[in-house]
């Protein structure tokens, strides 16, 4: 197999075979699914064959990412997904809407002050956001221990969880073999991931309960959970469900506002349509509300594109088949590992017309393309369980960036326009590249609007 970006060599593979491939990796039958209509028949219709996951055995066994909702399985699995739709579900959600429209403000006068400061920006903006919501903290810079450590524990899954990274995936038996033997080199970083991954689990979670104790605690996934334990929940298991949210939810969450803002800069009409909508609905005195979100169809229409136009997360997490299956003639084999390739799907011509093109239009009217918010958060039971809360945050962001900000192309020392050039680096995450753009606030007042509502702030 190829090792460059496997979402882009799958696609290959289904301008040749089609779009179900079976590839053999040493011995190991992998399945991959290049079309919508192929997901939904096997990953979304037979959840009690496909919704597995296979033993990684580096990242989960040896690391302990295991624990949690990602790579999880059986009953634990089912519990901390219980316990995710429950507390952190399409209804529960808003009462988190308060703090996501509160942290947006600070964000954008922050994003404006500080020129070029997009990626830098987002990602505290994005990471405040999930603290907050997880464990009921206030953080306000990348030095705050919980900052470090649930960053490093959500690079540490990414790089453990890289297929072929390790040999050991491949050959479990290696797992066996003690730290000091020659060749062993896999387990000392193991335990040193082990070690960093569980401060990053265990320092926010034992914060939040210290802060219920004291009565000081702000409302967050982790003191309703406590105060409303479901049978069978353990605190082991709670700490673990919790601290996979971070690294679930920052870099997806950061890049997909990112993207938005580069679609911006390319497509000047866009922008100036939507801010047309924007001030229609809401006016120019005040900043919108989620109230506002019916009345705002295009700007809908704009986050749906960002999102299939450059899909962050190309491919699912593999799952696994439990028992021996047949499609559309193809014979798939208990054990089989099944990869949903998404680039693939939003590259579809059947649903996307003109998929490269950037045309929120397309999700307008009686004949709507396919919605790819059931394309981009994964599949069936293991579909990702903070998507409203990651949805609530770039929508609130991207309407407050259109109601106050203007974003265009940078321009050379001669006086040319710069156009960027969409650029992606990362696995399992694509992130985006650093880019040239200009921001500037759209009129004094919504300068005013914004420094306003940030002046409480605490501005790292």
């Amino acid at each position: 197999m190829k090792t460059y970006a496997s979402w882009l060599y799958y696609t290959e593979l289904k301008h040749t075979y089609g779009d179900i491939v079976s590839l053999q990796v040493l011995g190991q039958p992998m399945i991959i699914l290049n079309s919508f209509e192929a997901v939904q028949d096997l990953i979304v219709r037979k959840t009690s064959t496909f919704s597995d996951r296979p033993v990684l055995v580096m990242c989960g066994e040896l690391v302990g990412w295991d624990r949690g909702i990602a790579l999880g399985r059986g009953t634990r699995w089912a519990m901390s997904r219980k316990i995710l739709h429950k507390f952190l579900g399409k209804s529960a959600i808003q009462d988190y809407f308060e703090s996501i429209q509160d942290e947006c403000r600070p964000f954008v006068a922050r994003l404006v002050s500080s020129p070029g400061s997009l990626m830098e920006q987002t990602t505290l903006f994005v990471a405040k956001l999930v603290l907050e919501m997880a464990y009921g903290l206030k953080i306000n810079s990348f030095e705050d221990d919980t900052v470090r450590f649930s960053k490093k524990a959500a690079v540490i899954f990414g790089e453990a969880a890289q297929p072929g990274a390790f040999l050991v995936d491949t050959f479990p038996a290696l797992k066996h073999i003690p730290s000091w033997f020659p060749g062993a080199g896999f387990q000392r970083k193991a335990a040193e991931w082990r070690d960093t991954m569980l401060k990053g689990l265990s320092i926010p979670h034992e914060q939040a309960k210290k802060d219920m104790a004291s009565g000081v605690a702000l409302p967050s996934f982790t003191s309703r959970v406590l105060e409303d334990m479901p049978d069978g929940v353990t605190d082991e298991l709670l700490m673990c469900t919790t601290g996979s949210m971070y690294g679930a939810a920052v870099d997806t969450t950061k890049a997909t506002i990112c993207t938005f803002v580069l679609a911006m800069v390319l497509h000047p009409e866009v922008q100036a349509k939507a801010q047309k909508e924007l001030h229609a609905v809401i006016g120019t005195e005040r900043l919108p509300k989620f109230s506002d979100r019916p009345a705002l169809p295009y700007i809908e229409s704009i986050l749906k594109e960002v999102i299939r136009w450059q899909p962050i997360v190309p491919t699912s997490i593999p799952y696994r088949a439990t028992q021996d299956a047949d499609y559309e003639g193809y014979y798939i084999p208990e054990g089989s590992i099944l990869i949903a390739n998404s680039w693939a799907i939003s590259r579809d011509e059947k649903l996307y017309q003109s998929p490269e093109a950037f045309i929120p239009e397309r999700f307008e009217g009686e004949k709507a393309a396919l919605d790819p918010h059931q394309i981009v958060f994964g599949y069936g039971k293991r579909i990702c369980p903070g998507l409203h809360f990651a949805d609530a945050i770039v929508w609130m962001t991207i309407t407050s960036l259109l109601a106050t900000v203007h974003f265009s192309k940078v321009r050379d020392e001669l006086g040319n326009e710069i156009t960027p050039v969409p650029e992606y680096s990362g696995g399992l995450v694509r992130e985006l590249n650093k880019f040239p753009y200009a921001s500037r606030y759209l009129s004094a007042t919504s300068a005013a609007l914004i420094q306003d509502d940030a002046a409480a702030a605490v501005v790292p």
